[in-house]
């Protein structure tokens, strides 16, 4: 029997809220004319919740388990549900039970509607501490600001998304929190839609101030891949460019200096002229250095610089 929808969970020290969280996927679904499963990928838990995943297996086939080694974070958890699942439509969603299942058929009705790639849960009453959520809302803004979008919650787990959006996506670093961005960077069309929230009530959170600076770090490497990938000559030369004209003014104003007020030739001026010069012509270079390698790994790969929605 085909799998209609996968929903995906990553578990890290959750003992006592997967058993709570299955109940209430399995009351929603038991609604949903759809076959479903749920993968929970086990990220290195150092207390029971693998055990506790396996007590319910026994009596629930729907349950698939994948237990990673150690620990290796979020976006490789996410990364594993998304190569085993067999669904056509993948659920994300976390293990603390502050995303409710209760919003799934909505979510599942609107992309049906709209006819989107993604739909993703936006916590419009968001239940955690006060600075948390202040820094999350900072982070949020400059992630937009920087994508030229309107993502208004990139950290909300709960999302809806079509296999066939991401099935050539590969994430890495803190890329999970991105992947509307991302997706959208790909002509993925994207609904957002305002989800319930619930405080954390078992166990504690995993997220820490830390994170927030290293989704930023991954923002840039996805504007990056988005707008340069295939041109990296552009970025880098225009980087280039800048600092030659900046050398052109210092140099100017070392000539100036001289001739009007005396001053000598060579000053702090002439080596801030020089390094100026210096660094615009070694990002130039690396921009012709990035383009040699990127026409050789599409030519290598045998990959097209372009992605075909549909043909007719």
């Amino acid at each position: 029997m085909k799998t209609d929808i996968s929903i995906i969970i990553p578990v890290y020290n959750e003992e006592g809220n997967i058993s709570k969280l299955f109940q209430k996927i399995q009351a929603i679904f038991e609604k949903i004319d759809k076959t479903w499963e749920i993968i929970f990928i086990n990220d290195g838990s150092s207390d029971k919740s693998e055990a506790e995943i396996l007590n319910l297996s026994k009596n629930n086939p729907q349950i698939k388990l994948i237990s990673f080694v150690r620990n290796f974070g979020q976006t490789a958890a996410w990364s594993a549900g998304f190569d085993y699942a067999q669904g056509k439509i993948l659920i994300t969603m976390d293990a603390d039970l502050q995303n409710d299942p209760e919003d799934i058929p909505m979510m599942l009705e609107i992309m049906e509607k709209e006819k989107a790639d993604i739909v993703n849960g936006w916590r419009k009453n968001r239940q955690d501490p006060f600075l948390r959520s202040i820094v999350s809302k900072m982070a949020n803004k400059i992630i937009n600001w920087m994508m030229e979008s309107n993502i208004k919650d990139s950290g909300c787990s709960l999302r809806i998304i079509k296999k066939s959006a991401i099935q050539d996506l590969k994430l890495y670093g803190e890329m999970h929190r991105l992947l509307p961005f991302l997706l959208a960077g790909y002509g993925a069309k994207t609904i957002q839609i305002p989800v319930k929230h619930h405080p954390r009530i078992i166990g504690k959170s995993k997220y820490g101030f830390s994170r927030t600076f290293k989704v930023l770090l991954d923002m840039i490497t996805i504007k990056f891949l988005i707008s340069y990938q295939t041109k990296p000559i552009y970025m880098f030369g225009q980087v280039g460019f800048g600092f030659l004209v900046l050398s052109v003014l210092t140099a100017l104003l070392v000539i100036v200096r001289r001739i009007f007020f005396n001053g000598a030739w060579i000053s702090p001026l002439f080596f801030v002229m020089s390094n100026f010069f210096t660094v615009g012509i070694l990002c130039v270079l690396m921009g012709l250095l990035a383009e040699i390698q990127v026409r050789s790994w599409f030519e290598g790969t045998g990959k097209k610089p372009y992605l075909i929605k549909k043909m007719s």
